[in-house]
């Protein structure tokens, strides 16, 4: 998870990223911030090509430990 920081007036607003697989079978990056009872989507799209194959050997990685 990745946490981005946008420094307002008199608050911080705490982004956070989610990488997950849709029952579909895609899988998404989601940006949001975390409220009350759940979550603001800010973004989401679906991860092809480089960012795939990334976060595909970063899941291969993550599982050999």
């Amino acid at each position: 998870m990745t946490r981005f920081w946008q420094r307002s007036q008199s608050f911080c607003i705490c982004a956070r990223v989610a990488i997950g697989q849709t029952e579909a079978g895609r899988y998404l990056r989601v940006i949001y911030v975390p409220e009350l009872g759940g979550a603001f989507v800010i973004t989401a799209y679906e991860l092809r090509g480089k960012p795939l194959i990334a976060y595909r050997r970063r899941r291969r990685r993550k599982g050999k430990r």
